[in-house]
């Protein structure tokens, strides 16, 4: 997403293990294990460890988020962890992209989902007095969307209709903060079903029935769209996974023909 290096551009630190510590003159931040931080390539932080770091570290265009100057300043180089709730979101759409085979630099489809709550985390950190372009209608939005997403009906009527306000209002507020509705919902609903796929609490559980657990109501369309998203069938992706420990000590089982049903396009 970044065309050059001299584009201004937005960092995100997602500290996996370790410790480490963020560095701007007098103001520092200690990161342990779950710590999300931004900073903007126009203030440079230093980032200092001892025993290396466990993390991931992408960046994107500094517009892409729609802050002032002032806002990209409040929450830089501050663990978002302590501003917002929103944070342990982000922490678990973050880990499931980096883990995926797939790039948020390369992959426009699933950058723009991730891009839109990364804008909706920095802006519920804001203090009040700064938050002069905060979307407080839209934050709702999006925390009941990821609250009801195994809801089949899920959609604008019904974020409306329990948030007590019209559907011109929603997709307003969903506008001016740029973020799109659908999409929302639908890539959020993709990366639990995928988590759920290899989930040792779930893995035995059918593909299908897991999709429908997560709102899909078509198994030919949630097979189309997770093969979009992720560039392979949702039986691949679980398959392709490391084997369970049952698995490796019987190799026969896969040799084993498995009951699908005819609607089962998986």
């Amino acid at each position: 997403m970044i065309t050059a290096d001299n584009d201004e551009s937005l960092f995100v630190v997602f500290q996996r293990g370790n410790r480490s510590m963020l560095r701007r003159g007098d103001d520092q931040t200690v990161m342990t294990p779950g710590s999300i931080v931004v900073y903007p390539s126009t203030s440079p932080y230093v980032h200092a460890f001892d025993e290396g770091v466990i993390g991931d570290f992408f960046r994107l265009p500094l517009g892409v988020v729609g802050l002032t100057a002032d806002q990209i300043g409040e929450v830089s180089g501050v663990d978002l962890r302590e501003r917002t709730s929103l944070a342990a979101l982000l922490q678990s759409v973050l880990g499931g992209v980096m883990d995926s085979e797939l790039s948020l630099r390369d992959e426009v489809d699933v950058f723009a989902p991730v891009a839109d709550l990364l804008k909706v985390t920095l802006l519920s950190a804001l203090t009040p007095d700064r938050a002069t372009t905060r979307y407080p209608l839209a934050e709702q939005i999006v925390t009941y969307v990821l609250d009801n997403l195994t809801d089949p009906g899920l959609g604008a009527a019904r974020i409306a209709k329990d948030l007590h306000v019209s559907e011109r209002l929603l997709y307003a507020e969903m506008s001016r903060a740029d973020i799109r509705l659908a999409q929302l919902i639908q890539s959020q609903r993709l990366r639990r079903v995928r988590d759920a796929l290899t989930a040792p609490a779930t893995i035995d559980v059918p593909i299908g029935v897991l999709a429908q657990q997560h709102g899909f109501v078509s198994a030919s369309h949630f097979s189309r769209i997770f093969r979009e998203e992720f560039g392979t069938t949702p039986r691949q992706w679980r398959n392709n996974t490391t084997p369970r420990p049952d698995e490796t000590q019987d190799e026969s089982r896969l040799d084993r023909p498995q009951q699908i049903r005819p609607e089962e396009t998986y």
